[in-house]
């Protein structure tokens, strides 16, 4: 595995993605800005795991669940 080439990404999603953020970042984990991009336009964030794979975490459509 290459993590430059992004050989593997992971999708999650979570109920409150602004929340889900903070309570990572007090947690002590490194997690990258809220960004609104069109396909996910209540935000998503990233995170790179110690192993070097991208974690994006999205917010859920509730509705769904």
């Amino acid at each position: 595995m290459n993590p430059d080439a992004q050989d593997v990404l992971f999708y999650l999603y979570a109920s409150d993605v602004i929340a889900y953020r903070d309570e990572l970042l007090a947690r002590g984990i490194k997690a990258g800005p809220i960004s609104y991009p069109s396909y996910m336009p209540e935000g998503e964030f990233r995170i790179d795991d110690p192993d070097g794979y991208c974690l994006l975490v999205g917010q859920s459509d509730e509705a769904s669940l």
